[in-house]
């Protein structure tokens, strides 16, 4: 008698393991879809202009998004997958002392420029993929013909991360249902 509550203790429990956590190819496919709604969330943009807290005008612009992601096992039965998913794009900008000023400047692709590298962290955690993070690298061009000159990372725990802002609003994508 004992060796049947056993096992069907142990058939429950497995049962429900198995319940709870998604196959490796739901796992991937799960994944997917956080990329394919964090990559939407960066548009290429061309010529926004809007005024910065120091009065001045600003006018920036996006492009060449690209994405890369990877899904990985882990030694971990809390968190048994581990997806990371890489951003890169390239934002031009340029300011002015006015709105008509700064609506009337051209963004030059060979001038100022910032390369960015935005690297996110996500676990699966009981069956659904949990924002851990962001580590967030920049590629300054100051003026025309110079080269890119790499500013320092940042890493920041979704905790630190506003929810408003585009990587809030990327690691907590994997939440909407």
């Amino acid at each position: 008698m004992k060796k049947i509550l056993l096992a069907v203790l142990v058939a429950g429990v497995a049962g429900a393991a198995t319940a709870r956590n998604p196959s490796d190819a739901e796992a991937l496919a799960a994944f997917k879809v956080i990329v394919e709604r964090c990559s939407a969330l960066f548009p290429a943009t061309d010529g926004i202009v809007s005024q910065s807290p120091d009065g001045n005008w600003r006018k920036t612009s996006r492009s060449d998004l690209q994405t890369s992601f990877d899904v990985k096992k882990t030694d971990s039965l809390v968190s048994p997958l581990e997806g990371v998913l890489r951003v890169s794009y390239l934002t031009l900008g340029a300011t002015a002392a006015s709105e008509a000023e700064a609506q009337a400047l051209v963004l030059n692709p060979e001038g100022p420029a910032m390369k960015v590298l935005d690297v996110y962290h996500f676990a699966l955690q009981d069956g659904s993929w949990v924002g851990l993070g962001v580590d967030e690298s920049r590629e300054l061009r100051t003026r025309p013909g110079r080269p890119f000159e790499k500013l320092s990372t940042i890493k920041k725990d979704a905790s630190r991360v506003p929810p408003q802002s585009l990587d809030g609003q990327c690691l907590r994508v994997g939440a909407r249902r």
